[in-house]
């Protein structure tokens, strides 16, 4: 029979096996962290650099590994944002060049077709 000193310190020598093996966790976590976060910015890098900018000749670019957006009427105005939710840039009626500039960069972003353009931009010139 054991004294209760003697289970206290095999419980105090447990936990102290427990807090180890959760600091070499939390050191595997945080390096697996680390390479995603790498990873992820060199997808990122990546992505931006074959993309590259948006043109201003109005010709759609779509790569072969790339799905078609497809000409029927529902595809015509859905256009699903990539990473982050953008808004069409509204004409404000000041600088048309600005506004030209931002929303070429809007539909380069989108890859919208010049269906979807023409659309689009009517829609935001009023």
């Amino acid at each position: 029979m054991s004294t209760n000193k003697e289970r206290i310190e095999r419980v105090e020598v447990e936990i102290g096996s427990l807090q180890d093996g959760i600091k070499h966790m939390e050191l595997g976590l945080t390096d697996i962290l680390h390479s995603l976060e790498e990873t992820m910015s060199k997808l990122v890098d990546s992505l931006s650099t074959s993309k590259g900018m948006p043109s201003h000749n109005n010709s759609d670019h779509a790569g072969p590994s790339q799905p078609s957006r497809g000409d029927s009427e529902g595809s015509r105005h859905q256009l699903a944002s990539r990473l982050t939710k953008l808004e069409c840039p509204r004409y404000s009626g000041d600088d048309p060049t600005e506004w030209y500039n931002r929303i070429m960069q809007f539909f380069g972003y989108q890859e919208a077709t010049n269906e979807q353009k023409v659309s689009l931009a009517s829609f935001h010139l009023q």
